[in-house]
């Protein structure tokens, strides 16, 4: 009996072959699917040849552009570097060609007035160019060793001196030029030079002198001349605003609506409005005129008449 009862108990679990079957052809579809999807994931991660040779052409394209790129930025740096060299060169060969000259002058020996004035004032002018390149050649030099220097140059703290000392030196050649026409007037000239070579100096200076006076003075009667045309036309420009006077549109008697050939916006008839006399029809708003006047526009923006 207690034999029984533990049979009973304990049960011995029955064995399915048809369902083992089934779970294993299961097990084998989810493998093969996912053995179907891991080849399809790389083949899609692993480009065609076509893709590839795209690739790989692309990037050497990319190096080629990057050394071609980077020979460049050298040949031009080193082509900066020559420029600058060759700039001071160029700028030390005139410093010491001015300097010779102001000793041969210097050392002329010179007996009359006229060759005397003469070496007085070439001697000046030499000194004076001699000053300015000098200052030019330091200033170039500082600018080629230390590279952030011209960045402060440039600052707006700097900008006031900079003119100053360009129009002082403006104002001291202009001096300088009148002077060197003037330097022997009123003296009788030798027959025989004591030194040819300084009256020729002389002469090639005051002729530099003469052009650049020439050319200050087209300068200035054109900047005189530019001046004086704003000038007018600013003064026209006041006469016209204080001459022209606005009505309400209202006032005027038109069959159909019209509209302002400057904002294309419908005249309302309590708005201010101004009647051009080239046409009676040529009516505007008066700030569309008025704007169009202060921007220096002195015709009707219709016919292009004058406005009187």
């Amino acid at each position: 009996m207690q034999f029984q009862q533990l049979e009973e108990e304990q049960e011995i679990p029955h064995y399915n072959e048809h369902q083992d079957q089934q779970t294993f052809t299961q097990n084998q579809q989810i493998q093969s699917e996912e053995v179907k999807n891991n080849q399809e994931n790389l083949d899609q991660a692993q480009p065609s040849p076509h893709e590839q040779n795209s690739n790989d052409s692309s990037l050497t394209l990319q190096r080629q552009n990057t050394v071609r790129y980077e020979d460049a930025r050298r040949s031009s740096s080193a082509s900066i570097v020559i420029n600058k060299v060759m700039h001071q060169i160029y700028n030390f060969l005139k410093l010491a060609l001015t300097i010779t000259l102001i000793h041969v002058f210097s050392s002329a020996n010179v007996t009359s007035q006229y060759q005397k004035n003469e070496k007085e004032w070439v001697v000046y002018l030499l000194k004076f160019m001699a000053i300015c390149q000098t200052i030019n050649f330091i200033y170039s030099f500082l600018v080629a060793v230390i590279g952030h220097l011209s960045c402060c140059l440039r600052h707006q703290q700097f900008i006031v001196p900079t003119i100053l000392m360009n129009f002082a030196a403006f104002l001291f050649i202009i001096y300088l030029s009148i002077l060197g026409i003037i330097v022997n007037k009123g003296v009788e000239a030798p027959k025989d030079f004591e030194s040819n070579f300084l009256h020729l100096g002389t002469q090639v200076c005051q002729a530099f002198a003469i052009i650049y006076l020439l050319i200050v003075s087209c300068i200035t009667m054109c900047v005189c001349g530019i001046l004086y045309q704003h000038g007018k036309k600013e003064m026209l420009r006041g006469q016209l605003l204080q001459n022209i006077k606005a009505i309400p549109y209202g006032n005027f008697m038109f069959s159909e609506g019209r509209d302002c050939p400057v904002c294309l916006a419908t005249f309302e008839p309590d708005e201010q409005v101004i009647q051009l006399k080239c046409h009676q029809h040529h009516i505007f708003h008066q700030d569309c005129l008025e704007q169009w006047i202060k921007k220096g526009n002195l015709k009707c923006p219709m016919c292009r008449q004058e406005i009187v």
